[in-house]
């Protein structure tokens, strides 16, 4: 049997902080979970849970004081919030500066292992048909893609020496039977009924299964010596949105089809989007780069992860129906 690990979540409430609470506690791990959310988390003997907020230091430099935890892992943050309000400085105080606090904490109170939820979305815009792999260039569009690459150089700033490990890790978009936001939002015009496609939909979609994530954490945390280093998590294959949508007709759902051209449907978001900005609002997601970015058909290459923790679990068929 693996050594019990004593083990810190943050944004434990989430859908991926809860996911693996519940697997890590029933594995033999001790959890300590944080949010500042009042959602405690599973009801299971060997979890602790704390309400509070990571941008007060105070509360941060405390969750280290007297429990001897050896794992970190962080996935507390702000993604993508519609709110004209927010900008870099808001993204890079809740996901750089304080992740940066927690890994020095983490580093100082002897912490060895450090997981960090981050994004493939760090890449940008990648083009071709090769699949993407961690050593392709960086390139992020979004404050929060770019907050997100300053954060993983601060973890593996911190936790990149002898004794240390960390592992950096970009998911592609999530889904589990009970989320499917990131699946609705790239099939569905007003889900479950009315989809959309664009041309022939042989465009693929690539995802990442909430099981694909808590494989790789609960390998990480049974090794004797945890992978190191940034990981791209994805299914095995992605799919293409045409399969998909036939899935999903096949499951009861997507009855109404709409064909959709893509440079028409760019150029409406485009009008829209400036409309809207001679008002002083903002698009959201109905602008073109956030279309453009839901479209984009890429393949991201999970071998460095298969190789460290054996072959990902995901597959969308199965988990999603």
């Amino acid at each position: 049997m693996p050594e019990p690990r004593r083990v810190l979540i943050t944004g434990a409430s989430g859908l991926v902080g809860q996911q693996l609470s519940t697997a890590l506690v029933a594995a033999g791990h001790r959890v300590l979970g944080v949010d500042r959310r009042g959602t405690t988390g599973p009801a299971l003997a060997g979890y602790e849970f704390l309400q509070g907020e990571l941008s007060e230091p105070g509360f941060c430099s405390g969750l280290f004081e007297g429990r001897s935890l050896d794992t970190l892992i962080h996935l507390a943050a702000i993604v993508h919030v519609r709110d004209a309000k927010l900008g870099f400085a808001e993204y890079a105080e809740a996901n750089f500066r304080t992740t940066e606090r927690l890994a020095s904490l983490a580093s100082a109170a002897g912490v060895a292992r450090f997981i960090f939820a981050s994004t493939i979305e760090i890449y940008g815009v990648t083009t071709g048909t090769a699949a993407i792999a961690e050593d392709h260039p960086c390139r992020p569009e979004s404050d929060y893609a770019r907050t997100k690459l300053l954060a993983e150089q601060a973890v593996a700033a911190a936790f990149g020496g002898p004794g240390r490990s960390y592992a950096n890790l970009r998911f592609a978009p999530v889904y589990s039977r009970d989320f499917r936001l990131n699946v609705d939002k790239r099939l569905y015009l007003k889900p479950p009924r009315l989809a959309y496609q664009f041309g022939s939909g042989n465009y693929e979609l690539h995802f990442c299964s909430l099981k694909n994530i808590s494989h790789f954490v609960r390998s990480s945390l049974a090794a004797e010596q945890a992978p190191s280093g940034a990981f791209n998590l994805a299914d095995p294959e992605p799919i293409a949105a045409r399969e998909l949508l036939l899935l999903e007709r096949a499951h009861g759902r997507a009855a109404i089809r709409v064909p959709l051209l893509r440079l028409p449907a760019r150029a409406a978001l485009t009008a829209l989007e400036l409309g809207k900005s001679l008002r002083g609002k903002s698009a959201g997601a109905m602008s073109p780069a956030n279309l453009d970015k839901l479209l984009r058909s890429t393949r991201w290459d999970i071998s460095r992860a298969t190789a460290a923790v054996g072959p990902l679990p995901g597959n969308l068929a199965k988990d999603l129906y």
